[in-house]
């Protein structure tokens, strides 16, 4: 393999090519000389040396006041694709799970009309590890699933836990983002960015989706793979979400 394809393999593109290849012969030297060596602009040059300060291929010092750049040791290129390795080795499993997610058949049951999207919400209701995660904008969804002081009532008396994530804009009835303990229930805003028109259901190992009343259509995935992936998501919402207690 070419010495420059190989280098452009590993990020260094052409101009980071010359900078690096002509420091390497100088040893240490001014920008302007490095520009020169490689002929292109000083400008240019300057912002591929930060580049290479940044990948560890390169340091800096001062010296009469004139910036003077060194070229770290080749073998530092190794050290770096090294500790790549290192953390895609860390990460492979967490990237292997998705991949198998991806491949592996989900049973995925569609409903629709009202009475689906109402078989949807028995099916949150009957909760075996009794907690509920969801997130999303209700107002459009909560026709379909039927009343909400009623699904409310009821989840309370079967002692079930809801964690919720809800837009701003959402329509709240009087009362329900106050004693949330004592509904067993913690609301919290999402970013004011983030608008999402269905409602979407974490519960036992499985993801529910309701979408608005207009289109009428919902499903559940089972599957615990995908029900992890889709927490994590809720988790790191939940991390960056608001507080709906008024101050």
């Amino acid at each position: 393999m070419p010495l420059s394809k190989f280098l452009n393999s590993i990020g260094l593109e052409q101009n980071a090519q010359k900078v690096y290849l002509a420091l390497l012969g100088f040893g240490d030297a001014p920008c302007s000389r490095i520009a020169k060596k490689a002929e292109i602009k000083r400008t240019t040059a300057y912002n591929v040396l930060e580049n290479l300060i940044k990948q560890g291929l390169v340091s800096s010092y001062k010296e009469r006041g004139v910036r003077r750049f060194v070229a770290e040791s080749p073998s530092k290129i190794r050290n770096t694709l090294e500790a790549k390795i290192f953390t895609l080795e860390k990460y492979l499993p967490k990237l292997q799970s998705f991949y198998n997610i991806a491949r592996t058949p989900m049973p995925i049951r569609f409903f629709e009309g009202e009475e689906g999207i109402k078989q949807i919400s028995e099916e949150i209701l009957n909760n075996k590890e009794k907690i509920i995660y969801s997130f999303g904008s209700i107002k459009d969804v909560k026709q379909a699933i039927g009343s909400s002081i009623s699904f409310s009532k009821r989840r309370q008396a079967k002692k079930i836990f809801h964690k919720s994530l809800r837009t701003r804009d959402d329509k709240f009835r009087p009362g329900y983002l106050e004693n949330q303990e004592k509904q067993l229930k913690e609301v919290r805003f999402l970013p004011d960015d983030v608008k999402i028109p269905e409602m979407v259901y974490l519960f036992d190992n499985k993801v529910g989706v309701i979408s608005p009343k207009k289109e009428g259509t919902g499903f559940i995935i089972e599957s615990d793979g995908f029900f992890q992936a889709v927490k994590a998501l809720f988790d790191i919402a939940w991390s960056i979400s608001q507080s709906t207690s008024k101050k």
